[in-house]
């Protein structure tokens, strides 16, 4: 495995890097040194994601950080905030040039309205079947899902509870699941799948894992390498702190269930369409054909309304006193050459006199000079 990895400090981006074999073992070790080196300032896990790049020989690992924690934690111990503004302000630039614009989805995600869908909201009476007793009951407009993981899980604050996540019906494409893992649509029309652990309900912590715990385990890395040569993801994405948690219903929630994003190019995507039969799911793979709203842009958005305008805002200020305290000085300094060429002046014009004086003097002393000889 290459074990170089790169951090923020050294290439003044808010990425951690690292390219390794495509051997489970290895890129379950790469997992683990990357969540770590995230670790070294807790303050990095409050929000980040990691995403893999599948070449034909390796893997490109990059972490992405929440880039105002970046600036915060790597960039204001700068004592220059000149250079912090030109770091910070470079990698905007970069990124955003670097992003061509298909890659930028059309679609903006509302999650206020679609959670307003109560297809994708579980009955809270489907575990109770003695509840329902009256027949348009059977007839319920909530989801009652096949699949619910009752893992055990501690909250923030310490308490025990139970996973409770939850997989709609409407969104699993049945064709593409196999025997550990589910597969689901987004809910959002979105170029992309979810690959989650398929929990059962008959054995107690079956298959629950969070993000961290999947990502460094082999037997992960494994499947996920043969999911890859079946159905032609080029990068998986995962989320961590309140990238992960943001949608929860629980704002206590530590991490969620396990779910990795499989993200397909336009050719890939219809593979995966040819791969499904049902007409209903093939339809919503129609409505999927174009990727989300891009990360990296909407992070260099982030950190210009939070970080980087107030800091430019600081330094033109800066420049303009700076430039102020120069004109002062160099209107000063012309005063002063003024005030110093005007007593030449002075002492010219002085000087000039005497010399005018002497030489009237010397005219007159020769002319009665010449009086007298005559």
């Amino acid at each position: 495995m290459n074990t170089n990895l790169v951090g923020p400090d050294t290439s003044n981006t808010p990425y951690f890097t690292l390219t390794t074999s495509l051997i489970p073992d290895e890129l379950a070790s790469a997992s683990t040194l990357l969540l770590n080196a995230v670790k070294v300032r807790p303050k990095l896990t409050q929000a980040f994601r990691l995403e893999v790049k599948f070449l034909q020989d390796f893997a490109e690992f990059r972490i992405c950080l929440d880039p105002v924690l970046w600036y915060d934690v790597y960039l204001r111990i700068n004592p220059s905030l000149t250079e912090v503004v030109k770091i910070a302000r470079d990698y905007v630039t970069t990124t955003r040039m670097s992003i061509p614009p298909e890659e930028d989805g059309p679609f903006v995600v509302d999650y206020e309205e679609t959670e307003k869908d109560k297809a994708y909201i579980p009955c809270s009476i489907s575990r109770e079947p003695h509840k329902l007793k009256k027949p348009k009951d059977k007839e319920c407009e909530y989801d009652h899902p096949e699949f619910i993981c009752e893992g055990s899980v501690i909250t923030r604050d310490g308490r025990d509870t139970t996973c409770n996540y939850y997989f709609p019906t409407k969104l699993i494409v049945q064709e593409l699941n196999v025997d550990n893992y589910i597969v689901l649509l987004r809910r959002e029309p979105i170029r992309e799948l979810l690959l989650l652990p398929r929990p059962n309900k008959d054995k107690a912590n079956y298959n629950h894992f969070d993000n961290e715990m999947l990502l460094q385990r082999s037997e992960f890395w494994k499947d996920l390498l043969e999911q890859q040569q079946r159905l032609n993801f080029h990068t998986i994405a995962v989320n961590y702190g309140r990238w992960e948690t943001g949608q929860s219903r629980d704002k206590y929630a530590q991490a969620c269930h396990a779910h990795i994003h499989l993200l397909f190019t336009s050719e890939t995507w219809e593979g995966v369409k040819r791969m499904v039969t049902n007409k209903e799911t093939l339809s919503k793979l129609n409505a999927r054909n174009y990727p989300g709203p891009n990360y990296l842009l909407k992070d260099c958005m982030e950190l210009e309304q939070q970080r980087l305008q107030s800091a430019e805002h600081q330094c033109m200020l800066a420049s303009v006193a700076k430039l102020s305290e120069t004109s002062e000085s160099v209107n000063n300094s012309l005063v002063n050459a003024i005030t110093s060429l005007s007593t030449a002046v002075s002492s010219l014009n002085k000087h000039v006199e005497i010399l005018i004086k002497k030489d009237e003097r010397d005219n007159q002393e020769k002319i009665i000079v010449g009086l007298d000889t005559a």
